[in-house]
C-alpha cells in the first residue's frame, strides 16, 4: 500500500460525497458526521479519509433504499472491496486504484434523536451537516464508547475543546448515549484518559498528522487534553452540575 496521498483521496472523498447529496433520496434521509465532516467544514486540522453518515429518518425501507442507492452510486466509479451490514452500520470499502488509500463509507442506524442538521453549500451541492454542538458531544462519546480506542477521537476532542465552539455542546446527545450528567461524564472522561498509553498515541493517527503535529501529539496531547476537560467541568453551569 503507498503512503497517502492526501489530494487525490480528498478528490474521491469529495466526489463521493457531493454524489451523495446530489441524490435526492439519500440527501433527505442521510446526515454528514465524523473526522471528514470536521475537516471540510469546522476547520479540523487534520486529514480525514472515511465518509460518516448517519438516519435522520428512517425505518426498514428507508435503509434498504438507501443501500440501493449507495451501491449505485459506488459501484458505478469504484471497486467495491467490501460491503456489510454490521451491527447499527451500514459499510463500504472502495478501492480507486491497485496499491492507493481505501476509502471507507459507514452509515449508522442508531437512533439518533438529538442530533440537529444545518444546509451547508460544498462547490454547488447542499450538504446536510451534523452541527458543531452535536459533533463535539458525539466526538467525546465516542471516546469511551468504542471497543478499541480511536486516538483520532482524542485529537478532534482536543481540537474542538479549544475552539470557540467548546461553550455550546449538546449535553442530551452525552445523556442519550452514556446515561451520565456532564460533570459525571467529565469525570470519567478524565479516569479513562489517565488509563491511556501516551507511548501508541499516534497509533491510527500518525498517518493523518504532520510531522510537527506528530511531535506535538507525543508531548502535549493527552496532557492539555485532561486540563481542558477540567476547564469544561468549572464552566458548566449550575444546572448541568447536579
Amino acid at each position: 500500500m503507498r503512503a497517502l496521498e492526501t489530494n487525490q483521496h480528498k478528490v474521491h472523498l469529495t466526489n463521493i460525497l457531493m454524489d451523495v447529496y446530489k441524490n435526492s433520496f439519500l440527501s433527505e434521509v442521510l446526515g454528514f458526521k465524523g473526522g471528514t465532516a470536521g475537516m471540510l467544514f469546522y476547520d479540523l486540522p487534520r486529514f480525514s479519509v472515511d465518509l460518516d453518515f448517519d438516519f435522520v429518518k428512517k425505518d426498514q425501507d428507508l435503509i434498504i433504499k438507501a443501500t440501493q442507492e449507495i451501491n449505485n452510486i459506488v459501484e458505478s466509479k469504484y471497486t467495491v472491496v467490501d460491503k456489510s451490514t454490521k451491527l447499527n452500520t451500514l459499510f463500504w470499502v472502495l478501492s480507486y486504484g491497485k496499491g492507493f488509500s481505501r476509502v471507507k463509507i459507514e452509515v449508522s442506524t442508531r437512533e439518533v434523536p438529538h442530533n440537529r442538521y444545518l444546509l451547508q453549500n460544498y462547490y454547488g451541492t447542499s450538504i446536510k451537516l451534523i452541527t458543531i454542538s452535536d459533533m463535539i458531544a458525539h466526538k467525546m462519546v465516542a471516546i469511551l464508547d468504542r471497543a478499541i480506542t480511536a486516538n483520532k477521537d482524542i485529537f478532534d476532542t482536543h481540537y474542538f475543546l479549544k475552539s470557540k465552539y467548546a461553550g455550546d455542546i449538546n449535553y442530551d446527545i452525552i445523556k442519550h448515549r452514556t446515561g451520565l450528567e456532564p460533570k459525571d461524564f467529565y469525570i470519567k472522561l478524565l479516569g479513562f484518559l489517565d488509563k491511556v498509553n501516551n507511548k501508541n498515541i499516534l497509533s491510527g493517527l500518525g498517518e493523518v498528522l504532520t510531522d510537527s503535529q506528530k511531535d506535538w501529539a507525543k508531548a502535549k496531547l493527552l496532557v492539555e487534553l485532561k486540563e481542558l476537560i477540567k476547564r469544561q467541568i468549572d464552566l458548566l453551569p449550575k444546572t448541568l452540575t447536579h
